[in-house]
C-alpha cells in the first residue's frame, strides 16, 4: 500500500531568488551545521544552477514516535536526495527521493517552483510507501506529516537565509 500527497510551499521572494538559494551549497551546509548526526553531499551534476543535495540523519530514540519504535529494527537513519534542474526564466523543476534504515519505507516525488503574485511557490507532489503489516498505513500518514513539517521548516530557513544574504 502507498499514500500520495500534494501541497504548496509559499515563499515571499521571487522564484529566481528561491532557486538561487536552494541550489547554493552554502545554504545546505549552514542548515546542518551543529547537527552531529547529519551528513550532507552536495553536487552540481548538470552544471551551474543545478543541484543534487543528499542528506542523511540518524534520529535519536526519544524523537521517534512510539508507533514507529514498535516496528523499528535497529537504528533509524533517514536519507533524502533532492535534485534541482536549472531555472529556465520563470520556473524550475526537481525531484526528491528518500528512505530509511530500520524501517522499510520510501518517499519519491517532484518539485515545481514558479512565481506567484506574492512571491513564489514550490508545488510538492509525491508518494510514501511503508511496508509494515497492519500499521504501514498509519506510519505513512505519520511520515507525510513529518515530511510536510520538515519542508516547512526548510522553507522558513531558506527565507531567513535569503534575507541574511541580501543584508
Amino acid at each position: 500500500m502507498s499514500r500520495t500527497f500534494a501541497f504548496p510551499l509559499s515563499y515571499t521572494s521571487p522564484a529566481s531568488v528561491v532557486h538561487g538559494a536552494i541550489t547554493d551549497q552554502r545554504l545546505w551546509q549552514s542548515r546542518i551545521e551543529g547537527v552531529d548526526s547529519a551528513e550532507l553531499d552536495f553536487g552540481t551534476p548538470d552544471g551551474p544552477g543545478t543541484a543534487s543535495i543528499s542528506m542523511k540523519e540518524t534520529i535519536k530514540q526519544e524523537r521517534i514516535p512510539a508507533l514507529v519504535r514498535k516496528v523499528l529494527k535497529g537504528e533509524l537513519t533517514i536519507s533524502r536526495t533532492d535534485k534541482w534542474g536549472a531555472f529556465d526564466g520563470d520556473r524550475a523543476t526537481g525531484t526528491f527521493s528518500g528512505g530509511s534504515t530500520g524501517l522499510p519505507a520510501s518517499l519519491n516525488g517532484t518539485f515545481a517552483l514558479r512565481d506567484t503574485a506574492a512571491g513564489a511557490v514550490i508545488d510538492v507532489a509525491g508518494e510514501i510507501e511503508v511496508k509494515v503489516r497492519f500499521v504501514g498505513g498509519a506510519i505513512e500518514a505519520l511520515v507525510e506529516q513529518l515530511f510536510t513539517k520538515m519542508l516547512n521548516s526548510e522553507r522558513k530557513y531558506v527565507e531567513k537565509w535569503i534575507t541574511e544574504q541580501a543584508a
